[in-house]
């Protein structure tokens, strides 16, 4: 939370601004400010549970059958470690948007993002993932932004706006 007042950041669940004093409101962030930088912009707002479990989806088939064609390009000697550069970067974009789509649905529950670094939990991680694919959002706007339109919106979860 950024204070109104001062301009500092506060702990997220801050009534009060720890420097100034100043009361401080849940204030959903300026759109604006995020809209011209794409990778800000990836981690901005919320995504509602079917847009979450379909993202995840096109990750995963999409990211599939890149792997499955790169496999099928290069053959055995991708297994063998000359070709490991591909998987690397397929591997870090998968990571990369995952990490995105985690923190934006966390955000329509009112969590911060900061919180899946529980999926590290080797069996507490399967009850969370539970836990962010059927856990309602907040109605309304949050701290973190507008509610999410019901339904799927692959432009959004994308960063492409």
């Amino acid at each position: 939370m950024v204070c109104e007042h001062c301009g500092r950041a506060n702990l997220e669940k801050s009534k009060f601004c720890q420097y100034c004093g100043s009361a401080i409101s849940a204030q959903p962030l300026d759109e604006s400010q995020y809209a011209s930088n794409y990778f800000l912009r990836l981690f901005y707002g919320r995504v509602n549970r079917l847009s979450y479990f379909c993202g995840g989806m096109v990750l995963f088939f999409g990211l599939g059958i890149i792997a499955w064609i790169l496999q099928t390009v290069f053959g055995s000697a991708a297994t063998n470690g000359i070709f490991l550069l591909p998987d690397f970067v397929l591997v870090a974009v998968l990571f990369f948007y995952s990490v995105s789509i985690n923190t934006r649905r966390l955000h329509d529950i009112g969590r911060t993002g900061w919180l899946q670094l529980l999926f590290f939990i080797p069996i507490f991680s399967f009850f969370f993932g539970l836990y962010m694919l059927f856990y309602p959002g907040q109605g309304g706007t949050n701290q973190y932004g507008k509610q999410p339109l019901s339904g799927v919106d692959l432009k959004k979860i994308f960063g492409i706006w």
